[in-house]
């Protein structure tokens, strides 16, 4: 029996090697991995973190692709210069740990910096895509924000319960985001017109692909605008889940996760924690171990249980998977089980579950006892070079935690 065991596990993990990327663990932070990637015009910088498994180092370049707030690429080339928007030197590099596996060169860097990409000239949504500059080849793409400091908006957060639905599901936040607009710039001379600010963009912690937006146009009832056209405009949503704290794991100790098999949860499968006491996180973020021969991936088997009907889609997010939901994130079901396969980096990760169709509170609960860091994006549409949309300003805030 142990002979089967061992057999499988072996063909299990050459499974998953046979899948593992050749760039790895590709994320954006700001001034830590808790907090969104954001630049600014200003000069504020964002982290950019990878790895790689070959025998020299690749010649590999950062392109930046500049975004509307719906994040399709911004045709004026004014903007978008593809020649203009890129790293112009090898990206920095250190040699791994002896004794490390599964990646023979470390990437951490920031940006913007000189001579590798000295500045960003306009504010606004980015996309950063990795690419391999031999073949042109896209390695990896993650999302950035680049803001500018022109606006000082100001955020106010409060509890909301829910009249059409009940507990926990009744258990919201009302975010208000207030803006003051100047007749015009101190510097550039140049007017703003209150009627191109229509738009206000709230993301959770480091929820990107989870956004909720305020805007002029929406029909949905729970977002307004006060004095929109005005110089003083509030945007406000009434209906954002409070949500609960992340789940948790520890993966530095090589004691308890050791090598040379594909772990599983020590304590044993996730249960749903629909009506639990939310305990505390890292607000999203990862903290890998560092500079030692243990500071490498390990295959790792999320796994689930969960009475759930044939057929329910189950996805896991985190800081691996940028919190997105997608078909690479999709768990498989077995009976009462469900499971997913992958590589992580020792280390600590927030990570969560959720149904298909954006469903983050049945497998997780919902509780207004959870704390976040919610920030709020002011856009803009500038009329000149064809119309692009740039991120006057940012309000950041963070809920009580508070019963109603």
């Amino acid at each position: 029996m142990k002979a089967i065991l061992l057999i499988a596990m072996v063909i299990c993990t050459s499974e998953l090697e046979a899948q593992f990327d050749r760039v790895k663990g590709f994320r954006l932070y700001g001034r830590d991995a808790s907090q969104l990637p954001i630049a600014s015009l200003e000069g504020d910088r964002f982290t950019v973190e990878f790895d790689i498994f070959e025998d020299e180092p690749p010649d590999l370049y950062l392109q930046f692709v500049h975004c509307d707030k719906n994040w399709s690429p911004t045709s004026s080339l004014f903007v978008n210069d593809p020649i203009k928007r890129r790293t112009r030197f090898p990206l920095p590099f250190r040699v791994a740990s002896d004794g490390v596996k599964y990646y023979r060169y470390q990437y951490r860097f920031v940006v913007p910096s000189d001579p590798l990409f000295p500045t960003f000239i306009h504010s606004g949504n980015y996309v950063v895509e990795l690419r391999d500059g031999k073949n042109d080849d896209l390695l990896a793409r993650e999302k950035v924000f680049v803001i500018e400091r022109k606006l000082r908006p100001a955020m106010r957060i409060s509890n909301r319960s829910l009249p059409s639905t009940i507990n926990p599901y009744n258990e919201a936040l009302q975010v208000e985001v207030r803006v003051q607009i100047p007749e015009i710039d101190s510097l550039t001379r140049e007017p703003y017109i209150p009627y191109n600010l229509r738009t206000v963009v709230l993301v959770r912690n480091k929820e990107i692909e989870r956004a909720w937006r305020i805007d002029v146009d929406d029909q949905n009832p729970e977002t307004y605008v006060e004095g929109f056209s005005l110089r003083h405009p509030t945007f406000v949503i009434s209906d954002v889940p409070v949500g609960t704290e992340y789940r948790q794991m520890d993966l530095r100790n090589v004691t308890e996760y050791p090598e040379g098999s594909v772990l599983r949860p020590r304590l044993g499968a996730d249960v749903s924690r629909f009506q639990q006491r939310p305990r505390g996180d890292a607000d999203g973020g990862a903290t890998y171990r560092q500079n030692d021969r243990y500071s490498d991936y390990v295959a790792y088997q999320f796994e689930l249980l969960w009475d759930s009907p044939p057929g329910t889609i189950v996805h896991v997010v985190g800081d691996f998977n940028g919190w997105h939901p997608d078909e690479r994130s999709r768990m498989v079901q077995e009976g009462g089980r469900f499971l997913w396969k992958t590589w992580l980096r020792r280390g600590i990760y927030d990570y969560q579950y959720l149904v298909r169709n954006g469903d983050w509170i049945t497998l997780e609960g919902n509780d207004w006892r959870s704390v976040s860091n919610f920030t709020a994006f002011v856009y803009y549409r500038d009329p000149r070079y064809g119309g692009f949309d740039r991120i006057l300003g940012v309000a950041r805030g963070r809920n009580r935690g508070e019963l109603q």
